[in-house]
This record gives structure tokens, C-alpha cells and sequence, in this order.
């Protein structure tokens, strides 16, 4: 296996110190020559590690301050994972205010995956809805949806898809309370990559995906959702236990 760059390491490494607190939000970052002497490594490996730290959000360059530890380096959101909650409710618990962008929206037939998830039947027609939250410009969690439009009282929907898509559907009695998830490690879709500037194999491309089928208290499947959820400000604990 190919040993990382130098300036790979040295991003790590700064990364750690602001993970475990050694840098806090708020303090300044040590000077380029100072890190040099502290990683070991070279001026130009230095500028590259911080460039990226800065591209993540957990920098800030402010004129006449330096570099700063960004108050989005506190940004490591954690829940259990069996715990249903959507992801206006994730963001809010954690004390963060995000803005919600709707990168796309249309109205079109269910696809097979769509018909057989959602017990639709043929020629049924979905919502489809790709939204980002950006937290102080970072895309943190990006999702895909598709919700049945006769929950949504048929196709002449007039919504404001940028707020809660479980309070929309709230409104009209099929508020999701539980889910059928599956949860991976990924990189983000192409499309979706270019569409909020991330780039391909690097650490800013590090995703966890929960692909959901969400159920309204009667148990009908009311939304079905791709959620991709940015690697390194969200973690989930669960317990384990032996069957045998």
C-alpha cells in the first residue's frame, strides 16, 4: 500500500489536534514556520496541508488575525444509530443552523426501484427532490428523495422543498416514525459532486450513506431517501451483543 504524502500526514496531523482539543475553535493556527519545525516538514507540504483544512471547513483565514481554528472543527455530530430522526432533527439536536439548497426538483413517473419500495403501482407518479445543508458553505449532508405524489395531494404541489420534508409530509398525516435503513461508506455521485464543487478521491469525498425506506404510522412506506452524510463530522455508536 502507497504511504501517504507528506503533506497528507501533516493535514492529519493538524487535523488530530483539532479533533482532540489541543486546538480549539477560535485559536490561532502555528505559523507556517512553526509547523514546520513541529511536523518535520517543508514549507510547501505545509501550505498544501492547510489549503485542504481550510477547503473542509475547519480553518478560517482571517485578514490581520491568520489562520484560525473554525467553529465548524466542533462540528462532530454523534447519535445512536438505531435512533429515527430526520435530518433537520440530527442538525438541530447538535445546535447547528444549516441552509438548505434545493438542487433539484421534479415531478415524473416512479421508476421500477420507486414502484416496488413504495407499493406503487404503474405509471404512479413521485416527487423527486436533491438538497444539500451547507454549513457556513460546507456541504454536509446531501440527500436524494422520492416521495409518492398522492401523499402530497396529487401533482399540482406547490411546496417549499428547502424546509423539513418530514414536516411537509407531517401536515398531511404520513409523518415518517421509523425506517428500513442500510448504511455504507461511499464517495458521492458524480453529478452531485459537481453540482456543490467536491472533489473526486480526496477527503472532502468521504460520505456515509443511509439509503432509507421511511414509514407513516400506519406502516406505509411514505419516503424513500438516499442520505449521504460528510465522513468527518458524523459518527453513529450501537450496541453489539452475542446470539450464541
Amino acid at each position: 500500500m502507497a504511504r501517504p504524502s507528506v503533506s497528507v500526514t501533516v493535514q492529519r496531523k493538524i487535523e488530530q489536534l483539532i479533533r482532540d482539543g489541543s486546538l480549539k475553535p477560535g485559536e490561532s493556527i502555528p505559523t507556517e514556520a512553526e509547523l514546520c519545525l513541529q511536523m518535520g516538514a517543508g514549507r510547501s507540504s505545509i501550505r498544501e496541508a492547510l489549503k485542504v483544512l481550510e477547503r473542509k471547513g475547519l480553518i478560517d483565514v482571517q485578514p490581520g488575525r491568520g489562520r484560525l481554528v473554525s467553529e465548524l472543527s466542533n462540528g462532530w455530530i454523534e447519535s445512536p444509530i438505531t435512533n429515527f430522526r430526520s435530518v433537520t432533527e440530527l442538525l438541530a439536536s447538535s445546535g447547528y443552523v444549516t441552509v438548505c439548497k434545493v438542487l433539484s426538483s421534479d415531478i415524473g413517473k416512479a421508476n421500477k426501484n420507486e414502484r416496488e419500495v413504495l407499493g406503487l403501482e404503474e405509471g404512479a407518479t413521485v416527487v423527486r427532490l436533491e438538497r444539500t445543508h451547507f454549513l457556513k458553505n460546507i456541504p454536509i449532508v446531501c440527500m436524494l428523495e422520492s416521495v409518492p405524489t398522492e401523499l402530497l395531494g396529487g401533482e399540482n404541489i406547490t411546496e417549499d422543498w428547502s424546509k423539513s420534508l418530514v414536516g411537509i409530509l407531517s401536515k398531511r398525516g404520513h409523518k415518517p416514525v421509523a425506517s428500513r435503513a442500510t448504511v455504507k461508506a461511499v464517495t458521492l455521485p458524480k453529478e452531485m459532486r459537481a453540482k456543490i464543487s467536491v472533489q473526486k478521491n480526496t477527503d472532502e469525498d468521504a460520505w456515509i450513506e443511509i439509503m432509507e425506506a421511511n414509514l407513516d404510522p400506519s406502516g406505509r412506506i411514505c419516503l424513500l431517501s438516499k442520505v449521504f452524510l460528510k465522513g468527518d463530522m458524523f459518527s453513529f455508536s450501537f450496541i453489539r451483543t452475542d446470539d450464541n
